[in-house]
């Protein structure tokens, strides 16, 4: 968790808001990560009666609540609570931020080699609010405790494989690898960032109804 903390912090994000579903079980890394970095990088925010308490709040509450058993919908909740904190949060506090994404904690970020904030610079410059990026997927050639730092061999987007006889090849050989036939084993429609301040001030409220589309 702290490698996975630590690649994010060099890679330019100013804070993480860690979002534990089952803290029990993860009480030893907490309390790694907790010894690391101060509450200016690194807010954890555990699964607990409190949390559930502030859910109903939410706007997307009415939309999710027979379902708060589920994990997924417990993300989406999740993901509403973050952006609320992080809109609530006065500008120029530590918890206030312009750029949100969501990541699950085996999914690395690689910024774009100008940076991440100069990236976002420019997507501010032209206006954007929402960015979609495509993601990689992994495959580990063994067995491996540290595959943030062992794995070096990624599957590209779909999209990018070459229209060739080699590249047609390639896409066969991964999906035969599958009982569906699936390229990827699991999502392949990416992750975003989403723009939450314009001008120093925060957007409206929103509720995502996707972990993969942060949009209202």
């Amino acid at each position: 968790l702290v490698l996975w903390a630590e690649w994010h912090r060099i890679a330019g994000f100013a804070h993480l808001f860690l979002y534990f579903d089952d803290p029990a079980h993860d009480d030893a890394a907490i309390a790694e990560i907790l010894e690391v970095y101060s509450s200016e990088y690194l807010t954890v925010v555990r699964h607990c009666a409190e949390l559930r308490a502030e859910w109903p709040s939410l706007r997307s509450w009415a939309q999710f609540a027979p379902f708060v058993e589920d994990r997924m919908c417990r993300q989406l909740l999740n993901i509403a609570h973050c952006v609320r904190r992080a809109l609530s949060a006065g500008a120029g506090a530590p918890e206030s931020v312009d750029w949100v994404t969501h990541l699950d904690h085996d999914e690395l970020f690689l910024p774009p080699r100008c940076g991440l904030q100069e990236h976002f610079a420019h997507l501010e410059g032209g206006g954007c609010r929402l960015f979609l990026y495509q993601n990689y997927e992994a495959v580990p050639q063994a067995h491996t405790l540290v595959p943030f730092l062992d794995v070096s061999l990624f599957k590209v987007p779909q999209g990018t494989v070459p229209r060739t006889p080699l590249g047609a090849q390639g896409l066969e050989f991964w999906a035969s690898r599958t009982a569906a036939g699936n390229y990827f084993l699991y999502y392949d429609n990416g992750k975003s960032a989403v723009r939450l301040r314009r001008d120093g001030k925060a957007e409206a409220d929103f509720a995502p109804r996707s972990v993969h589309v942060l949009c209202p």
